[in-house]
């Protein structure tokens, strides 16, 4: 989240400054895990009031096929979300993952 909102990355929100993937840097979060599966839904907000922001986020997530699919995805089995704000722009990813063994 911090590399995303101190670097605009809003050209290719998936790839982390230093040229990571999701897989990359969840493997660097949590080196002792193995991950069968990955998906990762991020979005990226202006001008929307702040107690509107999850209603708006939800929504466009489950109206984009493949951010809905990561949703509803009943292959994941943990999932994790972080948010983040800088100077108006509001962000937040949610990583969606199926640990190995679970």
């Amino acid at each position: 989240m911090e590399d995303l909102l101190a670097n605009d990355l809003s050209a290719d929100y998936h790839t982390g400054s230093d040229g990571s993937s999701i897989a990359d840097r969840v493997t660097r979060a949590s080196p002792q895990t193995a991950w069968l599966v990955l998906g990762e839904n991020l979005i990226l907000t202006q001008g929307t009031a702040r107690d509107q922001l999850q209603e708006k986020w939800l929504a466009d997530w489950h109206a984009s096929p493949v951010h809905c699919r990561n949703q509803l995805n009943l292959v994941f089995n943990r999932a994790g979300v972080s948010v983040g704000v800088k100077n108006g722009l509001y962000a937040a990813v949610v990583v969606f993952g199926q640990k190995a063994g679970a």
